[in-house]
């Protein structure tokens, strides 16, 4: 099954070009079937550089446990587009830092 694009868009991260994909995937392991949020940013930097890095972010949701099964329920799509929003709007460049 294709995925469900949920939001594709340019924004701006930390004052950095951005592009963003959120959508839903359908994941299958073994006899487990599952709808799972799949989000992913990348900043546009064609020189990266300490205060113009290259980033890529990616969030996924739900927690195996030991044997690779499940075993809590993936968020909703408004809950999961929360998280990721506070997320991607935390990011800050701390000049000098590094």
């Amino acid at each position: 099954m294709e995925p469900t694009v949920l939001r594709k868009a340019e924004l701006k991260v930390a004052g950095m070009r951005a592009q963003e994909w959120l959508g839903w995937a359908m994941l299958e392991e073994g006899k487990n079937r599952h709808k799972e949020p799949t989000f992913n940013l990348e900043t546009m930097r064609t020189v990266p550089s300490l205060e113009q890095p290259l980033m890529h972010l990616d969030m996924l949701t739900g927690q195996a446990d030991v044997s690779g099964d499940l075993n809590t329920k993936p968020p909703s799509g408004c809950e999961a587009i929360t998280m990721w929003n506070t997320i991607v709007k935390s990011i800050r460049l701390l000049l000098g830092a590094i």
